[in-house]
């Protein structure tokens, strides 16, 4: 195996770092070190790549036997000839120099000394543009497009100098043509350099190429596209790959036949690389040598000059005057046409005659384009048809597999159909039903806690269960409740005295013993009645009651507990205490208030009472709950339990279902009314 040659890199900014990291990874190459004007940089870059920091460019020279120079190009011509006289090939990046007579002197020097000069045309190795050139016969119409974002990189030089030159050298290596007219127009966006061009290149053998440069735009856009006769070239130099589209005549009708060019994976910048390394072991020619990089920087020349003319006669102001770039400039045709001119400016220019206005072809027949929007317009469809079976499936997934279960033989477990009842209500009750209660005048015990401001006790609040606020009595363990005394009965005058009330008998039991239940009607007076009527019988029973007066007389039996008008007449065994006011009244009378709060609850709790009840569960439960003034409810608090839980749950579901209450009293001036509800279940009020 030959020995690697040994290669440095002169200027290591962002693209010079990169030629010294491919280097490193081209198999005839020695990456002998890296070289720039900033020390720090230098140091830097040969530290991170593990290569000598050379002090100098002598010492650079001295070392090597081929250099890669990616530095201004204003400095190509000084270190080209530096090179050139110790011996050593190079590297140019494009563009070749900053003039065409710099090119020319290096090119002779080159020549005569014997040494390899490469320029820079990083395109030409594109696997896409490799693969198209080698069936490309007879081009004759070019459309390029090389679109890329704002970077302040290379805002020392033109777009056309940047950009553009990649695709004019790939246009005069297929074409293999000198040109004969050029029109171009370009114009400052962001620096005071031409940030967009657009140029119109005609040859002598007939092609034509229509290309436009930007760095300025929003999207990166690298398509280069060309036509041939019967045949059609798309290259992609960001996918690096190339399509050939040709007509097929085989059969009655023409079709449209689409071709993927083979090409063979690799990196443009790498394969320049071991090309120029290459050229150098065998001393052959470069793919890309002096004299194609200056008529490639020739023909930029010409787009720049037809540019700044067309600048100078729309007053654009530009970076630079004309020929400032030392080329010689072609002589002002007038014969350019600014992209956006209106209509009407085309027509006064045809007329005048002093601008021929040139047909502009764009065959946008890119097909992997097309195929990648067919892609995508095949996946939102297919999301969207996806989706919809998937709603679908959820909504019928029940009914779905439950059939093919039977189907299949599986046993399925028959769905309880569901039994529904119908009530019908004469249109008259429903009217009478929908009446709001009339206000009762409040009870003696509503007038009484209306002139104070009970204070709620942290520890539990005291829960009365019978009328009059008498007080619980303690179970204790082994004994029954005694029974509060029982005043001795006036005897009428004149009649026989009242026996004596019978003496209770002591517990026998050492448990806790619950009183007998006897049925209402049964031979005795039992403590409780169990009701003797259906849930049926007592809705129709509840509706006819309400046909006759509904809730009248609430809150007028002298105390807060249960009267004759008071639903007894509908569920004997379920009352509720008068509400407790445990708020500050601030003077305001809210018996009539009581009252439709009273009717309101025990209406909906008396819906949901649970059947253990209504076989003869005892209970009492007590509720706290603030209504504010527009009658919203907070929150309900349950104080008191009664030990089980469907009576507690009934009790505060018949507040809960009265959510909201009516507003507070308009002349009550505080905020919240703080209530205290006791709900009797099978207890009677002494």
């Amino acid at each position: 195996m030959s020995k690697k040659i040994p290669v440095a890199v002169l200027g290591v900014g962002e693209h010079g770092k990169k030629h010294a990291r491919e280097l490193k990874r081209v198999a005839g190459a020695e990456l002998a070190g890296v070289y720039d004007l900033r020390p720090e940089r230098t140091q830097e870059i040969a530290a991170e790549l593990g290569v000598r920091a050379f002090a100098s460019l002598d010492e650079a020279l001295s070392a090597v036997r081929a250099v890669s120079v990616v530095i201004p190009t204003t400095d190509h011509a000084a270190v080209a000839r530096q090179a050139f006289a110790r011996g050593v090939d190079v590297l140019l990046e494009k563009p070749i120099t900053r003039t065409l007579e710099e090119a020319s002197e290096l090119i002779e020097l080159a020549e005569n000394g014997g040494r390899i000069l490469q320029v820079g045309h990083l395109e030409r190795f594109n696997p896409g543009v490799v693969a198209a050139r080698t069936a490309t016969t007879h081009p004759m119409f070019f459309e390029i497009h090389r679109l890329g974002v704002f970077s302040p990189r290379s805002l020392d030089v033109d777009v056309v100098f940047d950009l553009m030159i990649h695709d004019l050298d790939l246009v005069l290596w297929m074409v293999d043509s000198p040109w004969r007219d050029v029109r171009a127009v370009g114009l400052p966006v962001l620096s005071d350099k031409v940030d967009i061009a657009n140029a119109r290149v005609e040859f002598q053998n007939g092609a034509v190429a229509n290309l436009t440069a930007s760095r300025v735009s929003t999207e990166r856009v690298r398509k280069f596209r060309y036509f041939q006769p019967n045949e059609y070239f798309s290259i992609d130099f960001t996918r690096r790959d190339a399509t050939l589209v040709r007509v097929n005549r085989e059969g009655l009708t023409p079709r449209i036949a689409f071709q993927k060019l083979t090409t063979t994976p690799q990196e443009p910048l790498r394969a320049e690389l071991e090309a120029f390394v290459e050229s150098v072991r065998t001393r052959s020619r470069p793919l890309v040598g002096g004299r194609e990089g200056k008529q490639a920087l020739a023909l930029a020349e010409e787009v720049m000059n037809c540019i700044e003319q067309h600048a100078a006669l729309v007053n654009v102001p530009m970076g630079r005057s004309v020929g400032q770039s030392g080329g010689k400039g072609s002589a002002w045709r007038g014969k350019h046409l600014m992209s956006t001119q209106t209509p009407i400016d085309l027509w006064r220019a045809q007329q005048s005659g002093s601008v021929e206005i040139p047909i502009h072809l764009l065959l946008d027949l890119d097909p992997e384009m097309e195929l990648a929007r067919w892609r995508r317009r095949a996946l939102f469809l297919t999301s969207v048809f996806l989706h919809i079976f998937l709603l679908l499936f959820l909504a019928y997934a029940p009914d779905l597999l439950r059939r093919g279960k039977l189907m299949m033989g599986i046993p399925v477990t028959a769905r309880p159909e569901r039994q529904i009842t119908t009530l019908f209500i004469p249109p008259d009750l429903l009217k009478s039903l929908r009446q709001p209660p009339p206000q009762a005048r409040p009870s003696d015990k509503n007038r009484q806690a209306q002139g104070r401001s009970p204070t709620i006790d942290p520890n539990g609040l005291h829960m009365p269960y019978s009328r009059g606020n008498t007080p619980e009595p303690e179970i204790a363990r082994g004994a029954p409740p005694s029974p509060p005394p029982a005043a001795a009965p006036t005897p009428p005058p004149g009649g026989p005295p009242a026996p004596p009330a019978p003496k209770p008998e002591p517990p026998t039991d050492a448990g806790l013993r619950l009183e007998d239940v006897t049925p209402q009607g049964a031979g005795g007076e039992g403590k409780f009645r169990v009701p003797s009527m259906t849930p049926g019988q007592a809705i129709q029973q509840s509706l006819q009651a309400a046909a006759r007066g509904g809730p009248h007389g609430l809150g007028e039996a002298g105390g807060g507990g249960d009267s004759n008008l008071e639903f007894n007449n509908l569920h004997p065994n379920f009352s509720t205490e008068m509400p407790t006011i445990l708020s500050d009244t601030r003077g305001v009378d809210f018996g009539p208030y009581l009252a439709r709060i009273v009717y309101i609850v025990r209406r909906n709790w008396l819906a949901v009472i649970p059947e253990s009840a209504r076989l003869g569960e005892k209970g009492r439960v007590g509720v706290v709950f603030e209504i504010l003034k527009d009658g919203s409810v907070p929150q309900e608090r349950l104080v008191a339990s009664s030990g089980s839980d469907p009576l507690d749950r009934a009790a505060v579901n018949g507040i809960h279902a009265s959510i909201p209450f009516p507003p507070l009293p308009q002349e009550f001036t505080g905020n919240h009314l703080v209530l205290q509800f006791i709900f009797l279940y099978n207890l009677t009020t002494q």
